[in-house]
């Protein structure tokens, strides 16, 4: 896992050291830039994973000089392709993937990258075709940020990077203001800062002579097959067991994430004969803890549960707010898990992320289906009340008992398809307290829309990969941990795995009382204790801290009006923290966190409308 950046063009008046020092925390193992041409910089800050040696540090080039590549994140069939490389001719010097990459394209060119099963982002320089490739990998694991300039682009794994090269100006994107708004996140491709947009998942982009051309490696499947029960639990249960030997790669010890649910639990049995594996839960008072240690003791692993005490996690949550790339709504959490698992001394852990939104797990996915099935039978009735209560000034419908319940029912029984009702359900302020935070300027344009045809379990796994887990959940996952120098692997989420997954029916995924039944029913080895646990996400108590040591901080936030240098509303943004005041609820204060998140990001980075 590293850090990555790269300039193609003039780089006068750009600051290379800062940008590369803007990574530093990536890749604490090694730094170095290369000018493999005139044009071109690259550079990279390394945390040693696998070849620890001098051998495995980047930039790195071919002897010849004519390919260099820089290369974050880990390719979990490296070794079979290193076996057919070396078959074709090809010598290595270390045992990285890196130069696993680096000889695929090589041999393969642009067609490489659809051979590549893992997580990743990387740039190659192409001296002899004078071209210069990006791409990303098929889940948007890892990020890649771009900026295209004049003569050229810029490109790295973060968008401060670019901020601190100068690369990027300090002027907020109204488009992306307008999407984290509504979902508490940025919405791909765009950044929060303008000029800068996200390589997008399972893509790549090449340059060559001022000209851009770009192509895909994967894309989800755009049907579903009519696939057997039984067939479907021997094809996952191939995918899960091949991506769990790919993620256990490692010439470091490994950590395991365990919650004490199903998620965790499966990778618990799967990963179970790996040297040096330790499992680590973060108690937060749940029955959880000692589900997880039971399973560890069954399976005879080493067991760490580390219990974090109020004033620790409310540290972590500020902290969180000044290691985020772009503001979030979320992501202290991670922060918080990957600081104890770095200070145990792991550079590597694995992570049942993932799982919820590619095998429905979570409750918004049947509420997603029975919203599509009311708008099938509401008639044209409920999309005019919906436009008579959307004239209803935010302020007032929010202090309505039940107010957000009753009009996100009604914009989801009105919704017109698959995108408006999946945004409908990951909303974060209703729409018209949108509108009136944006002074009425637009909202957020819609996701692209849904290229699928089939069922409304297949739509809304399709926009929950495309959405809430590219924008939010992964994005999260590798700022956060990337904060300490932890490498997070996501063994859910393997091409192959969710190329099965979507192409089975809503038979195979949903079952009444049934949780996660295509996962559960490929790890029979799975406990019932685990099949039936409830789920219990490791959320911080965040309303009790607005309303305790962080009050202070926040009531001066909206006192000062700090929010209108990004062009809202400060009298609306001061009412959405007096009606949590009111309420204590935990949507408000999600909304509040929301509006310090962005303003704690803007005031760091010196960031204005």
């Amino acid at each position: 896992m590293c850090g990555i950046a790269g300039i193609v063009g003039s780089r006068a008046e750009l600051d290379t050291g800062a940008l590369l020092r803007a990574l530093d925390h990536r890749g604490p193992d090694q730094r170095a830039e290369r000018t493999p041409d005139a044009q071109v910089w690259m550079a990279a800050t390394r945390l040693a994973i696998r070849d620890l040696s001098a051998a495995g540090d980047q930039p790195m080039s071919t002897p010849d000089g004519a390919l260099t590549i820089v290369y974050n994140g880990e390719v979990y069939n490296a070794a079979a392709l290193r076996s057919t490389l070396r078959d074709r001719g090809h010598a290595f010097r270390s045992t990285s993937d890196t130069e696993v990459v680096l000889y695929a394209y090589r041999e393969w060119g642009i067609d490489a990258l659809a051979r590549l099963d893992g997580m990743f982002a990387l740039g190659i320089w192409d001296g002899p075709r004078r071209r210069f490739v990006l791409a990303r990998d098929p889940l948007g694991v890892k990020p890649l940020w771009l900026a295209r300039r004049r003569d050229g682009f810029a490109f790295a794994s973060e968008v401060r990077a670019l901020l601190a090269g100068k690369v990027a100006g300090r002027s907020l994107s109204g488009r992306a203001l307008a999407s984290f708004l509504a979902t508490g996140s940025v919405s791909e491709p765009d950044a929060m800062v303008r000029g800068v947009e996200a390589v997008p998942p399972g893509a790549w982009i090449a340059y060559a002579d001022g000209w851009y051309t770009n192509g895909r490696t994967w894309s989800p499947p755009t049907r579903e097959d009519p696939i057997t029960d039984g067939d479907a639990t021997a094809l996952v249960r191939r995918a899960l067991e091949a991506s769990v030997v790919g993620c256990l790669e490692s010439d470091v010890p490994i950590a395991l994430l365990s919650s004490g649910g199903i998620d965790s639990a499966v990778l618990a049995i799967l990963a179970r004969d790996r040297p040096r594996l330790e499992t680590f839960h973060v108690h937060v008072g749940h029955g959880a803890a000692k589900r997880a240690a039971a399973l560890s003791r069954d399976l005879g692993l080493v067991h760490r549960e580390v219990r974090v005490s109020s004033p620790d996690a409310e540290q972590a949550l500020m902290a969180a707010l000044s290691a985020q790339d772009q503001p979030s709504l979320d992501g202290a959490n991670i922060y918080l898990v990957s600081r104890v698992i770095r200070d145990a001394g792991f550079k590597v852990a694995l992570t049942g992320l993932g799982a919820d939104e590619l095998f429905l797990g979570y409750p918004l996915h049947r509420n997603y289906i029975n919203a599509r099935a009311s708008q099938r039978v509401a008639g044209h009735w409920v999309p005019r009340l919906r436009r008579a209560t959307a004239k209803v000034p935010g302020q007032l419908m929010d202090a309505w008992p039940g107010r957000w319940r009753g009009q996100k029912l009604l914009q989801l029984i009105g919704s017109r398809g698959p995108v408006e009702t999946y945004h409908a359900l990951r909303a974060l302020f209703p729409e018209a307290t949108q509108r009136e935070l944006l002074r009425g300027h637009a909202l957020a344009p819609p996701q692209a829309e849904l290229t699928f045809s089939g069922s409304t379990a297949g739509e809304v796994t399709r926009l929950e990969l495309s959405g809430y887990l590219v924008n939010t959940l992964l994005r999260d996952a590798d700022t956060m941990s990337m904060a300490h120098g932890v490498e997070l692997r996501v063994p859910m989420l393997s091409r192959d795995l969710a190329e099965i997954v979507l192409r089975c029916g809503p038979a195979l995924k949903l079952r009444p009382g049934k949780k996660k039944p295509l996962l559960v029913e490929a790890v029979p080895e799975l406990a019932q204790r685990f099949r039936d646990a409830p789920k219990e996400g490791f959320e911080l108590p965040l309303e009790q801290w607005l309303l305790g040591n962080l009050r202070a901080r926040v009531e001066h936030l909206f006192e000062t009006n700090e929010l209108t240098r990004l062009g809202l509303d400060g009298e609306v943004a001061a009412g959405v923290w007096r009606l949590f005041l009111r309420t204590k609820d935990r949507a408000t204060a999600h909304r509040v966190w929301a509006l310090v998140s962005l303003a704690e990001w803007a005031r760091t980075h010196g960031i204005s409308a």
